[in-house]
């Protein structure tokens, strides 16, 4: 396991100055010159700390003393060294609203700059956080084009959320899944184990009437209800948390 120095105040002072002053070439160029220690403790300070200091709710940003200017600036330099440290303080910052996730830097970024295991990473990090089915459906959008369609599933699935479980679900009907392909998403479902998860597998069994699934469910769906599940999130939402 490789030890971080988490304290460096020299490091953590001149970090600070590139984001005061809006000089996000300026840090790429001083990032890319650090030994591996101190790039490690850098990118710590930069995601647990500095990045979340200088870009949370508290500060009155200028266009180019925000957090996607120095995104969009340093991460395309060197992504396998640079996208995770900002994918962490985005994640803070998307769950604290201080950040939009369709600003158009962001998308030009997705366009011209990211790659497949960019893509994943990114999907990986955020779908989870994701508050809404639209929001779940615009990263899909941006980031999935270069993927396989079962990789969007398998990301759905794994987030566990009832935003992604809903996009899930629309996903499953627009492909026209085969049974035996939706009978093994339900037991992966299953065994998840949480009650969330048991319901989701229930409403697929229910819905694409599957049968032989191991296990048994207490969720018990009447024929009006599926109807419900085709009609909003808020009507797929009352089902699957009963």
């Amino acid at each position: 396991m490789i030890n971080v120095k988490r304290h460096n105040p020299i490091l953590k002072n001149r970090l600070a100055v590139f984001l005061q002053t809006g000089d996000a070439e300026g840090l790429a160029d001083y990032l890319s010159h650090l030994s591996h220690q101190e790039f490690r403790t850098a990118s710590f300070l930069l995601s647990e700390e500095l990045l979340l200091l200088y870009f949370g709710h508290s500060r009155t940003k200028k266009e180019d003393q925000d957090f996607w200017h120095f995104f969009t600036t340093v991460v395309p330099l060197f992504p396998k060294a640079y996208l995770g440290t900002f994918l962490k303080a985005l994640a803070v910052l998307y769950e604290d609203e201080a950040v939009r996730l369709d600003d158009s830097r962001f998308l030009k970024y997705a366009r011209e700059h990211a790659g497949l295991i960019d893509c994943r990473k990114i999907l990986e990090m955020m779908l989870p956080r994701l508050k809404k089915p639209s929001e779940v459906e615009f990263l899909l959008s941006l980031f999935s084009n270069t993927l396989p369609s079962e990789f969007c599933t398998s990301f759905l699935l794994k987030s566990g959320t009832l935003p992604c479980y809903y996009v899930l679900f629309k996903l499953l009907k627009m492909q026209d899944a085969t049974s035996e392909l939706l009978r093994k998403y339900c037991v992966l479902l299953m065994r998840k184990g949480d009650h969330l998860s048991f319901n989701m597998a229930c409403i697929l069994r229910s819905y694409f009437d599957l049968s032989d699934l191991p296990g048994t469910f207490s969720l018990q769906l009447r024929p009006y209800q599926l109807g419900k599940l085709d009609e909003s999130y808020e009507g797929f939402s009352a089902i699957i948390k009963n």
